[in-house]
């Protein structure tokens, strides 16, 4: 799992690593996000991972079941969250473009924040631990971790479209 994590953290970083303000910040001519702002979203999203499994590790984590879960696991795992775009809310929205260093040093701190809570909660059972997720319901935590690795490769492909976009408009 946390191989995963950090293979799909390394390919991230790898596709940012050239692109640097005011590029960092740009967002195409076609609307959409900024590659500043695929890195806030992508920080909330594991800041909220790493807070779920604080709260379990403190024996504070409630994944109440819902009657849309059974369709909500379906989706999970016949990997239609693979091939079909969806949004999760405005929870893990970015709010303005940041300049790569602050969207940097955020990405680094959740991570980090992640990996303590990981570490922290392998020794209180962190693998029997469920939380919820927006779109696909509840999911153990293996699938929750899973889910992430998988995420941030999305959201590296978006940078990738954002940085041709960018370039073909000259920017």
């Amino acid at each position: 799992m946390l191989a995963e994590l950090e293979s799909s953290r390394a390919r991230l970083l790898a596709e940012v690593e050239g692109l640097r303000d005011p590029r960092f910040i740009t967002t195409p001519r076609h609307g959409g996000w900024s590659a500043s702002h695929v890195i806030q979203h992508l920080t909330k999203s594991e800041d909220a991972i790493a807070r779920g499994i604080e709260l379990g590790n403190a024996g504070r984590l409630k994944a109440k079941s819902r009657a849309s879960d059974p369709w909500r696991r379906l989706f999970y795992h016949t990997n239609l969250y693979r091939v079909m775009p969806f949004r999760t809310g405005g929870f893990a929205d970015p709010e303005h473009p940041v300049g790569r260093t602050d969207a940097m040093s955020g990405i680094a701190s959740s991570r980090t924040r992640l990996l303590a809570a990981i570490e922290d909660g392998e020794r209180r059972g962190l693998w029997t631990y469920r939380m919820r997720h927006p779109v696909l319901g509840i999911l153990s935590m293996n699938e929750m971790l899973r889910f992430s690795a998988y995420h941030e490769e999305r959201h590296r492909l978006q940078i990738v479209r954002i940085k041709a976009a960018l370039a073909r408009e000259g920017k």
